[in-house]
Order: C-alpha cells, then sequence, then structure tokens
C-alpha cells in the first residue's frame, strides 16, 4: 500500500510538471480571459513591499543574510525596489534617550539597507519618551536632519504616526510641515491608522490633504481571529477589497484634483501576535502564499497603490528568518516585483471563487500570476486577444511541494489549458531576468556557489529533495545542463 501510494504520487508530480495531467485528484475547469490591448492601470512602481519589524536594529540590518533576503524580495529586474517600511512598536524609543535621538545608532541601522538600494519608509510610530504619545514636530524635523541632512541617507517616504487614537488632521499637518522645512524633497503621509475606517480617513484626507502625500491604513483578513478555515480567509480578502475601492472613491471625491496614493501598509492573515505559539502555521507555507498574493492582487485591483506585508522576519508573521533565509511566501513577493509590474490588462476569470487572475504587460514582456485559492487542482485555459504574443512562456510555481519552476508551457498549452495545484500561485511571463539563484530554504544551509548566472525564467530546474533543496542541476532554454558547485 505504501509503495503504491509513493508511485501514485510520483506519477502525479511527473504529470503535473508536463502540465498536461493533474496528480491524482480531481481537476475542475476556469477559463482565464486576458485583452492584452486593454489597459486598466499602472501599476506602482513601489507596490509589493513588505514591512520591517527589524529594520531599525544594527546588529539586524548589519547581518549579510538579512539585507539579501529583503533584497530577494523586494528587487526589480532593473534593481530598483519596491516599499520597505520600517516600523517597530518602539521604534522611536530606540532610536533615542533622554528624549534625543541617538543619530550614530540610526545611521548605523539604516546605512545597510540603503547600501543595498531598499526604498525605505519611516515610520515615526510614537513620541520620543512615550509610546503612548504622538511625535511633537519638533523631534519629527530632527529625525530628518539626522538621517538626511547629516547623514545623507536620502530617505524619501515617512509616515506619522502607528495607530495612535490621538493623532488629528491638525496634529498630522504641524508635523508634516515641520518635517518638509528640513527637507522639502520628502513625502510624508498618515496615520497609519487601525483599520480601514471609511468616515475617519476620508475626514482625515479631507482636511490634511495639502500636506498629505499618502494616506495609509492597516487591515488583516481576520482580524485578531485564530484558526479561521482556509476558504474563509480567503473570501475575507477579496471583500476587503471591495472596501478598498469604496475608499477609493471616497478619497476622489474629497480631493478631486489630486490623486492621494492609498497604502494599504499592513495586512496579513491575523494580526494575533501574542507568542511565538500563536502563530498560523500557514504563514510560512503555500497557503501564506496563496494570501499574500491575494492581498497584492486586491490592492491593486481595487486602487490602493501600495500594499505592504507584516513582516519579514518576526516569529509570529515573517516570510524568512532573520538570517535571511527564506519560507516560501518570500518568492511570492519576488515574483511579483520581477514580473508583475506595468501596465495591469483585462483579465477575468470564469471561477473567480477558485481562481484568481492578475495580468500585466510592459516594454520587458508579459505576465500573468494565477492564485488557485481553492483546496483541489484546476485547469486554466486561457483565451488571448489584443496583441501577438510570444510561443513560448515561463512558468514559476508555488504549492505544497515548493517553488519549482515546470517545463516552459508554449501558447497553444496555454490556450489547452495547464494545472494549477490546490491553494498554488502560479506566475506566467515572457519576462527574461539575469539573476544569481538565491534561494534558500529555512533550516537548510545548502549554498550555490559561487551563484550561477542563468535565464530565472528560461528553464526549469530539478532537486533531488522537493525542488530547490540540494539542487543537482538546471536545463537552461538553449538546452544546455548547468552544474552548480556545492
Amino acid at each position: 500500500m505504501v509503495a503504491r501510494k509513493s508511485l501514485q504520487r510520483v506519477l502525479g508530480l511527473v504529470f503535473l510538471a508536463a502540465g498536461c495531467l493533474a496528480p491524482i485528484q480531481s481537476v475542475a475547469d476556469a477559463t482565464i480571459t486576458v485583452d492584452w490591448g486593454q489597459v486598466k492601470r499602472k501599476v506602482d512602481p513601489l507596490s509589493f513591499g513588505i514591512n520591517l519589524s527589524r529594520g531599525h536594529l544594527p546588529n539586524t540590518t548589519g547581518n549579510p543574510g538579512y539585507v539579501k533576503g529583503i533584497s530577494y524580495a523586494v528587487k526589480k529586474g532593473d534593481g530598483s525596489s519596491s516599499l520597505v517600511r520600517l516600523h517597530s512598536n518602539g521604534l522611536a524609543r530606540s532610536w533615542s534617550s533622554n528624549g534625543s535621538w541617538n543619530a550614530e545608532q540610526i545611521k548605523q541601522a539604516l546605512t545597510p539597507l540603503v547600501k543595498a538600494g531598499l526604498v525605505l519608509q519611516i515610520c515615526i510610530d510614537a513620541g520620543l519618551n512615550s509610546q503612548s504619545t504622538i511625535v511633537t514636530p519638533s523631534a519629527a524635523a530632527d529625525l530628518v536632519r539626522i538621517i538626511n541632512i547629516e547623514s545623507k541617507l536620502d530617505v524619501k517616504y515617512w509616515e506619522v504616526p502607528n495607530e495612535k487614537r490621538e493623532i488629528t488632521a491638525a496634529a498630522y499637518r504641524d508635523i508634516a510641515r515641520a518635517m518638509k522645512a528640513v527637507d522639502p524633497t520628502i513625502q510624508v503621509g498618515g496615520p497609519g491608522w487601525f483599520w480601514m475606517d471609511l468616515p475617519f480617513l476620508t475626514s482625515f484626507a479631507r482636511d490634511a490633504q495639502a500636506d498629505l502625500d499618502f494616506i495609509s491604513f492597516h487591515n488583516y483578513a481576520v482580524g485578531g481571529e485564530r484558526d479561521k478555515p482556509d476558504q474563509d480567509v480567503y473570501d475575507s480578502i477579496q471583500k476587503l477589497g471591495d472596501r478598498v475601492r469604496e475608499l477609493r472613491s471616497k478619497i476622489d471625491q474629497v480631493s478631486p484634483d489630486r490623486r492621494i496614493p492609498i497604502q494599504w501598509n499592513e495586512y496579513n492573515i491575523t494580526w494575533f501576535w501574542e507568542s511565538p505559539t500563536s502563530r498560523d502555521p500557514r504563514v510560512r507555507t503555500n497557503k501564506g502564499a496563496v494570501v499574500d498574493a491575494l492581498f497584492m492582487v486586491a490592492a491593486v485591483d481595487n486602487g490602493a497603490d501600495i500594499s505592504n506585508v507584516w513582516n519579514e522576519c518576526e516569529d509570529t508573521f515573517g516570510f524568512m528568518t532573520c538570517n535571511g533565509d527564506l519560507y516560501l511566501p518570500a518568492h511570492v513577493f519576488h515574483l511579483f516585483n520581477q514580473y508583475m509590474h506595468g501596465s495591469q490588462v483585462e483579465a477575468l476569470s470564469s471561477n473567480p471563487g477558485n481562481v484568481v487572475v492578475m495580468a500585466v504587460k510592459s516594454d520587458a514582456g508579459y505576465s500573468a500570476v494565477l492564485i488557485n485559492r481553492s483546496p483541489s487542482n484546476h485547469k486554466a485555459s486561457f483565451k488571448n486577444s489584443g496583441g501577438i504574443l510570444p510561443e513560448t512562456w515561463l512558468r514559476h510555481q508555488i504549492w505544497e511541494d515548493g517553488y519549482t519552476q515546470p517545463g516552459p508551457p508554449r501558447i497553444q498549452d496555454l490556450e489547452a489549458g495547464i494545472v494549477l495545484p490546490a491553494h498554488s500561485v502560479t506566475v506566467l511571463t515572457t519576462v527574461p531576468v539575469i539573476a544569481s539563484l538565491p534561494f534558500i530554504q529555512a533550516g537548510q544551509r545548502e549554498r550555490i556557489d559561487p551563484p550561477i548566472n542563468l535565464l530565472m525564467g528560461g528553464g526549469f530546474y530539478y532537486g533531488s529533495d522537493r525542488a530547490w533543496r540540494n539542487l543537482n542541476w538546471i536545463i537552461d532554454l538553449q538546452g544546455r545542463k548547468i552544474v552548480p558547485t556545492k
């Protein structure tokens, strides 16, 4: 019996990699209709960002593995990055003593991140002397002076405060004006509100708009609840997307002459964090990857300009360890930042309750993400219009067995249908990216040394144990076999 089940699993994986048959499970259909000529909106270059809960600590940012893991998640093909928000409850207190900023500590913490080319946004969460207060205008201005004028770190994006009921539009404007008096080139936004409270955020935007470069809020899929079923979590994200659309409309009404960007700059399954034992186990798995992908698509689809997951390496939430060892969801951010920037085009799924789609085009090529948010495999068939598409596409897949690159499908294969595994994220693209192999599995210390440069989307690779663990060899598009040095 065990041998038979093992054989079935092996055969199922082979068929799945070929894109023609599914593992021994039922397959339902979804038709994906894409009009590559119908542009809906431009994806903000800072979209698909992250939060750093440890990015203010020199002993963390001084770890090359930490910076490498962050860079892998947020860097795009051109070397730029999505938005990296620095926030921690207690950031202001940890950067200060006796009511004054510690300039050397701040510079030491930020320099490795700036040198890595990360686009930073600093959230001044509270006052210097008390976590329950809002930073004063003079203290906020002093921090801008230390970071941008004295240390020359040129941090462009700033946020005030984080989840403080005491904030008012008038108080916010005083702080923002004081900060911009020191460096007029910066952008300042807020209020980092607790949840998507439409009446409060709308009134805040109306009253603060003269000094408001963006408006920000937080919303988690199921709030502080725990152990919600997968489908409830997925459904909640899509309902939050509808709420974002309503917020976008209200903000546009109070600011008709200037579009105020919206930042959904904290999200995850739940905000519950009391102890490591409270971790939702899905955060580190393919289901966590589905959650993150659904959030990012919901944000773009409904008018939020930027989204930031909470967070990078806290034990309860992180997509990696603080040494830079990656969990599966890290690859979702990598793939979105590599391939899903550009102009979003019209893309529809005939079965959106199970398969969610987003498609973009850019000067570099065409890309689509297919999110199977169901517990069953689905066969997705494409109907394309609006352009002459390349013959061969590249496929990246995050699913139960890890992050893999099944053989490149042809356009005919996409039209006939490819299998999307249960609880999976599949990215199809014609965009080649030259990059080294940065894959690290948490708990696995193997490294590819030296790194191998190849077309990351340009073929498929095999490992002896679940995708990229113990990598044996790679085949690129030219059929060349590359054996890494271990």
